[in-house]
């Protein structure tokens, strides 16, 4: 968080110094990648049936959604904007249900307060400190997760004639990288 912010306000003394700006903040980006790489982790976490999951909730955006934004941007005669790119909400719960179903995977069924999953986030800090490797939970996840956020896209539809994906179609395209 800190070094994307710190990164916006390098953007912002770019388009003071009459640079061809704009400003795009996803919410949780879905798209096929490497299994252990940022979002992908979550079809990883389907993939090796995992148990547990944390209660809250999962903001998400289409890749495709991003790029084509990105490219409207590129295009676009009104610099120095911010958009935000987001499809919608679902719990973590329904998008393991949904994803482990398109997998031919159980999903996990456990759920784990938010207590006990802090316990988890430090474990998983000491362990990914031993290993080298990113922990699976962090105390950040948790709380995005908990916390209860509003994601307006109202104005990336209005001025940039955004249509995004449904999580159906990021789903199956997602998923069938994975199969």
């Amino acid at each position: 968080a800190e070094s994307k912010y710190l990164a916006e306000l390098e953007v912002a003394r770019g388009y003071e110094e009459g640079l061809h700006t704009a400003i795009v903040n996803p919410s949780v980006i879905l798209a096929p990648f490497e299994r252990n790489q940022s979002s992908a982790r979550l079809f990883n976490y389907i993939i090796n049936e995992n148990s547990f999951y944390i209660e809250g909730f999962l903001h998400y955006v289409d890749a495709r959604d991003v790029a084509e934004m990105i490219y409207k941007l590129y295009r676009s005669e009104k610099p120095g904007e911010r958009y935000i790119a987001h499809s919608g909400t679902i719990s973590l719960q329904q998008f393991f249900k949904e994803a482990a179903k398109r997998l031919n995977k159980k999903a996990p069924s456990i759920a784990v307060g938010h207590s006990l999953a802090k316990f988890a986030a430090i474990v998983e800090n000491f362990r990914s400190l031993l290993t080298g490797s990113e922990p699976l939970i962090t105390r950040q996840l948790l709380r995005a997760v908990k916390e209860s956020y509003v994601f307006e896209n109202k104005k990336s539809i209005e001025e940039l004639s955004m249509e995004y994906h449904s999580l159906e179609k990021s789903l199956d395209w997602c998923c069938a990288y994975y199969l």
